[in-house]
């Protein structure tokens, strides 16, 4: 599928798989037939290191390391938008739950989490704090927080609804690339050594489980 290394991968709501490669590429994958490539999307100029379908699956949003967010039509390969207000390679997408118009945040090289409404062309706010590349993100269940982990091994719980960094701890002692919200309050981090934690979050406060 990739002349390099497959960075990640994500199912719409249809069933339709997409993926990205550090080949520069952005593709739709036949399920029916493992390996086939049914759709390319090409436009990134570097590594894209992270994609996420749109609610509804009909447009999906990659991020790269050319520094850009990329909105692509899934039925047609074509281009919607591009963004270029990170100043550094960007590393992870997450849409908001139940956010209408819809919601998203990534996560960069260059210190920030960005908020965005990618189906109207609007960066929303830019999330400062970070003493570090940020390498992953992800949203509360109930939309309401977002969460933010990277080089520093510092987590960050945010206000979803303004720049408000309202909790910080010391997760890992090494670059956390991996980050997972999970029912009942549960959260996992994974950093470069192969560690894995799990955290309980409760009234914006994490303990270790």
């Amino acid at each position: 599928v990739f002349e390099d290394v497959a960075t990640c991968v994500a199912f719409g709501p249809s069933g339709k798989l997409a993926a990205g490669g550090a080949d520069n590429s952005v593709v739709l994958l036949d399920t029916r037939r493992a390996g086939r490539v049914a759709m390319r999307f090409e436009g990134h100029t570097k590594a894209v290191r992270g994609l996420a379908y749109v609610p509804g699956g009909k447009s999906i949003v990659t991020v790269s390391a050319d520094r850009t967010m990329k909105m692509w039509v899934v039925a047609t390969t074509q281009l919607e938008r591009s963004f270029g207000n990170h100043l550094r390679p960007v590393h992870a997408v997450a849409f908001r739950p139940h956010a209408k118009p819809p919601f998203c945040v990534t996560a960069s090289d260059d210190k920030t989490v960005r908020v965005w409404q990618p189906t109207i062309g609007r960066m929303v706010r830019i999330v400062r704090g970070h003493g570090g590349p940020v390498f992953a993100v992800a949203f509360s269940p109930d939309g309401r927080r977002i969460f933010s982990i990277g080089k520093e091994g510092i987590g960050r719980i945010i206000d979803a609804d303004s720049d408000k960094v309202l909790n910080e701890w010391k997760a890992h002692d090494d670059w956390v690339y991996a980050l997972a919200v999970g029912p009942m309050g549960r959260l996992a981090t994974g950093d470069w050594r192969g560690t894995v934690k799990i955290w309980k979050v409760k009234d914006d406060k994490v303990f270790r489980r």
